[in-house]
């Protein structure tokens, strides 16, 4: 067995919660959008191709980040499902654009994350 896997397992730790990811972690480190007061924040994050967005939660009430675009099965492009208070939820993305998204819970809540090559 390679000693060398256990080494390059990459630990997060928020909001008290400690997740293993997988053995091979992305090079960059995962951008945090904080969800408080009803808000994303920051309302707008620039990633690289690759990269990997944490939603944490850090309001009372539940909430999603669910893409406002569609697949062609009308399917959203992403959708965390709910994160609940205290909890989070990641996204890797793959494909450079913009991608704008909103709380399915409260419509008001938008934000963007931009996908750089």
């Amino acid at each position: 067995m390679n000693r060398n896997v256990f080494g390059r397992a990459c630990l997060a730790v928020v909001a008290g919660i400690t997740l293993a990811a997988a053995p091979a972690c992305a090079e960059e480190p995962a951008v945090v959008v904080t969800i408080t007061n009803f808000a994303f924040s920051p309302a707008t994050v620039t990633i690289k191709k690759g990269q990997t967005v944490r939603w944490v939660n850090q309001d009372f009430a539940p909430h999603t980040a669910t893409a406002d675009g569609e697949t062609a099965e009308g399917d959203a492009l992403f959708d965390t499902d709910t994160i609940g208070a205290g909890r989070l939820a990641e996204k890797t993305f793959d494909q450079a654009g913009s991608f704008a998204y909103h709380c399915g819970f409260h419509r008001g809540m938008k934000a963007t994350v931009v996908v750089l090559e």
